[in-house]
């Protein structure tokens, strides 16, 4: 009987030893992800806000990774303007 009891009381304790740092892990990698989306949401409004036509092509492919409005409304004028003539 006593046999019985300390094996529960030490697979309790592991199990909450097991979950506890289970539980830490993924807070921690919460944390990591909260805080780069919260970093690239502060790059993205601060380029956004520029007066300046900001475009940000990929380092490989060219493509078009990010456009802030200033460069958005010139693309705009440039179609308007080739429509025009």
């Amino acid at each position: 009987m006593v046999d019985l009891a300390m094996n529960c009381v030490s697979t309790t304790l592991w199990l909450m030893l097991t979950l506890t740092f289970t539980h830490l892990i993924a807070t921690k990698v919460g944390m990591i992800f909260i805080d780069a989306e919260v970093l690239r949401e502060g790059n993205t409004s601060t380029l956004d806000n520029l007066e300046e036509g900001v475009i940000i092509l990929g380092e490989t492919d060219l493509q078009i990774q990010f456009e802030n409005k200033a460069a958005k409304t010139c693309k705009g004028i440039q179609k308007q303007e080739s429509l025009v003539s």
